[in-house]
């Protein structure tokens, strides 16, 4: 574009003549980038952007360009460039002076992104054409979303809040547009929190210039906790661009006929601005209220009073879905304290009205996903009159021609399945009639997406009405589904399982409650298993949803997309776990299929899912039988069981597990203890020859890094091979109260579900480690005690007490963020 020698030459003699050259050579160069790869392109980064001790080709050219429409073709080059970054931009950090001989990529490219913005913010403030300052925002707006701001030193931030914030008063509304969407890509961003809410605080429409530089960092995200804030200049700004007669900013003490009380009435006459900036005021409030709720809840009301102008059937279709989204924010934002039913009780004749045909598609769709926010608690106090409305609404949105309108419409009636107005209205026949609305959609419809959100409806449906039948069972009453019911479901389910990724993952959810639906009606259950009179069918749907599950969470299996469908259907049978016929042959090809994916799978979550499945299993036989049939069962069930346990551990240690997954393997390794301690406290005189060369195999393996697992099974191995004879003929109160922690015959022990079902369920708790740790403590002291008192056993019930002190002090370090972490991917 430029030779190397016109770069140094100073911007007069840059001719004019050349700029139709530049234009075509800035055409093609951004023609080029949008055609190669991303990756292809990070390459070549440093040559758009070099150091800050070599100047930008590009960011020179865009100062030094006469001609504006140059300017802007440059400009669309610096977009492209942008888009498609923010994992590369990713390594930039610029804390702390590298000490090697070398500099880092991630130096330099903290470096290049603060000449970056300050060559980019430079020719914003030498623009004159307002086309082109629109533009520049935007592509600062751009370059915002992509920057890793908490990985570089403090400032940048604060640059763009005090160059960018005059263009909020320019008259052109594409300025005005623009300066908002960059506004709202800072407040968007989670890393520099801090430094937002310190320019937030900054009045930059009065005193731009007065905002101090920042130098510090790690303070404390704001929250519910910190003290009461004054509200944001900004947030004023964007309630008065919004609509003027939602602007009440006079104080209390302001007298009437002062002439701030009559500048705020004349503000409220002045005139609209126009769509497009009152949309993106919409859109930079949505923002603020989800990340920065301190400085919104002071206008709160005022907020309220903006939204319901906003939301008139006489507002402009994109300021009514903008509004709405607005209030979605609004919504999720409220603290716990503050009760939401004042705000729906609101809004709700407004949402109403924007359901209605004659609104926009966009408009009805916004509305419907804000709808599916409704609580039972807030739905508990809205008049039935109003509710009923919504629904029928929500209903005849559901035959909408849109697929859009028609899948946010079924979404939100399935989480309307919770509430309880729904739930419980005539004994359950309107969740009743759900589920065959969602069923019937999840079979006619052509769109993936509005089947998608069929299926989790009816996921959501079959849940509420799992809910709903054990309330009624005590006092008893008659079940609300039949036999015809429960196969009609099963087929349906079945069906989906041969649909899309996105429909299998709910398809699964689906056959794991209606297990539990089945198991809940007794008297079907029973006929099922017994295949007896009329009722066949129901243990033929059963049998081949069995069969559906354990294809959904075989890795690599023939229904098996995703790791997301693999960890629903675990999830799935750990619920169907308990409820099925014990000893049937289709219950057996859960476990096989769950021991499979977790020996083979390579995601931490589908392994974790699947050992909680497992550790729901609390009798012997619920593994299978010795005596059961060589095709159904080709190994002892037991050895399989401990097998699959040990190849899980030595699959992990081969792994290149990242940084980011410790948190996940720490877990599986819990987890795989409680499961081998639960394979052993199963074990019976049976499995000893075909047990025992496991153990073995574990103890006399000097290989590679030693886990948990091999550890604990070494100590296993070693209990069995010194006192085999004593614990089987005996000692068999000792190994239960090894495995199980049941020290003494009739004293208060701790069960089966205590220390492995209970334990596992407690991973879902804050200190899920710190009890399960004490669990284990205490059952091993009691097993110490009872192995000291017929002479053997201790030595090795000492060894594990070491193992757990050990466990107990590295715990100690983080048990908090792995209890929040588990609790927050695995619930």
């Amino acid at each position: 574009m430029l030779n190397r020698d016109e770069r140094q030459q100073p911007a007069s003699s840059v001719s004019l003549a050349d700029a139709k050259v530049r234009f075509i050579s800035g055409s093609c160069l951004r023609r080029l980038v949008e055609s190669l790869h991303k990756r292809a392109l990070q390459c070549h980064w440093l040559a758009f952007f070099p150091d800050p001790g070599r100047p930008s080709f590009l960011l020179a050219l865009l100062l030094r360009e006469p001609n504006s429409r140059v300017r802007a073709n440059l400009l669309d080059l610096l977009a492209s460039l942008f888009q498609g970054s923010k994992a590369f931009l990713l390594l930039a950090e610029d804390f702390g002076v590298p000490k090697t001989a070398f500099t880092p990529l991630s130096t330099r490219l903290a470096g290049s992104l603060r000449e970056m913005h300050r060559q980019i913010l430079q020719a914003l403030l030498a623009e004159r054409s307002q086309a082109t300052q629109a533009q520049l925002l935007r592509c600062v707006g751009q370059l915002a979303g992509n920057v890793p701001y908490q990985k570089l030193r403090p400032g940048l931030v604060t640059k763009i809040f005090k160059v960018a914030s005059p263009f909020l008063l320019s008259e052109s509304p594409d300025v005005k547009s623009a300066a908002l969407q960059c506004f709202g890509q800072l407040a968007s961003l989670e890393g520099p929190a801090f430094e937002v809410s310190h320019c937030l605080l900054q009045d930059c429409l009065r005193s731009p210039a007065a905002s101090p530089m920042l130098t510090g960092f790690h303070t404390p995200l704001l929250g519910p906790q910190t003290a009461p804030f004054e509200s944001s200049w900004l947030v004023q700004h964007c309630l008065r661009v919004a609509h003027p007669r939602g602007d009440g900013w006079q104080n209390d003490d302001t007298p009437s006929g002062s002439a701030a009380a009559a500048a705020g009435q004349s503000q409220q006459q002045a005139a609209l601005e126009p769509t497009a900036v009152r949309v993106e005021a919409l859109a930079t409030l949505r923002w603020l209220v989800l990340r920065y709720w301190n400085f919104v809840s002071p206008v709160s009301e005022q907020l309220r009073l903006t939204l319901q102008l906003c939301l008139l059937p006489e507002s402009n279709r994109a300021v009514r879905a903008a509004s709405v989204r607005a209030l979605d924010a609004l919504l999720t934002s409220l603290p716990p304290a503050e009760a939401a039913a004042p705000v729906w009780s609101a809004f709700l004749p407004a949402l109403l009205s924007c359901l209605q045909p004659a609104a926009h598609y966009s408009v009805r769709s916004a509305a419907a996903e804000c709808l599916a926010l409704l609580d039972d608690a807030s739905s508990a106090n809205l008049p039935s009159e109003l509710l009923g409305d919504a629904f029928q609404a929500l209903l005849a949105l559901c035959q909408d021609g849109l697929n859009t309108v028609r899948a946010a419409a079924v979404r939100a009636l399935g989480a309307w399945t919770a509430l309880s107005p729904i739930r419980f209205e005539n004994n359950g026949r309107r969740l009743l009639a759900l589920v065959w609305r969602f069923a019937d959609l999840c079979a006619g419809i052509e769109s993936l997406v509005v089947r998608a959100q069929a299926a989790w409806s009816l996921a959501q449906a079959s849940e509420a009405l799992l809910a709903l039948s054990e309330q009624s069972r005590y006092p008893p009453s008659p079940p609300l589904l039949s036999e015809a019911d429960l196969v009609r479901l099963f087929l349906a389910g079945m069906n989906l399982c041969a649909d899309a990724p996105k429909v299998r993952e709910n398809a699964a959810r689906l056959l794991g409650n209606l297990f539990c639906l089945a198991a809940l009606c007794s008297d079907y259950l029973e006929s099922a298993a017994s295949g007896s009179g009329g009722r066949g069918h129901l243990r033929a749907c059963m049998e081949q949803a069995a069969t559906g599950l354990a294809n959904l969470v075989t890795p690599g299996g023939a229904d098996s997309a995703s790791a997301r469908v693999r960890w629903n259907a675990s999830l799935a049978i750990r619920c169907a776990f308990g409820r099925l016929p014990v000893g049937e042959p289709w219950t057996l090809c859960l476990h096989s299929a769950l021991l499979g994916a977790l020996q083979t799978d390579k995601y931490f979550k589908v392994k974790i899912h699947a050992a909680c499945a497992l550790l729901t299993l609390q009798e012997r036989r619920q593994f299978g039988d010795l005596a059961a049939a060589s095709e159904q069962q080709p190994s002892n069930p037991m050895a399989r069981l401990i097998g699959s346990v040990i190849g899980c551990a030595r699959h992990v240690r081969s792994m290149d597990i990242p940084f980011s997954e410790q948190t996940h393997k720490t877990v599986l390794d819990y987890l795989l203890c409680l499961l081998l301690l639960r394979a052993c406290s199963l074990l019976s005189p049976g499995d000893a020859d075909a047990v025992s060369p496991l153990l073995s195999d574990v103890a006399n393996d000097a290989s590679g890094e030693i886990g948990p697992i091999d550890l604990l099974a070494s100590q296993l191995s070693r209990l069995w091979t010194a006192q085999a004879a004593l614990v089987w003929d005996s000692g068999a109160q000792v190994r239960q109260a090894f495995f199980l922690g049941r020290g003494g015959g009739s004293s208060a022990s701790l069960s089966t579900s205590t220390t492995s079902t209970g334990a596992a369920a407690s991973l879902l708790e804050p200190d899920f480690a710190v009890e399960a740790l004490d669990a284990a403590e205490a059952n091993l002291t009691a097993a110490a005690g009872a192995a000291a008192g017929i002479g053997g056993g201790g030595d090795c019930c000492q060894r594990l007490l070491e193992l757990l002190a050990g466990a107990r002090a590295e715990q100690a370090l983080h048990a908090t963020s792995l209890a929040s972490a588990f609790r927050q991917t695995y619930d």
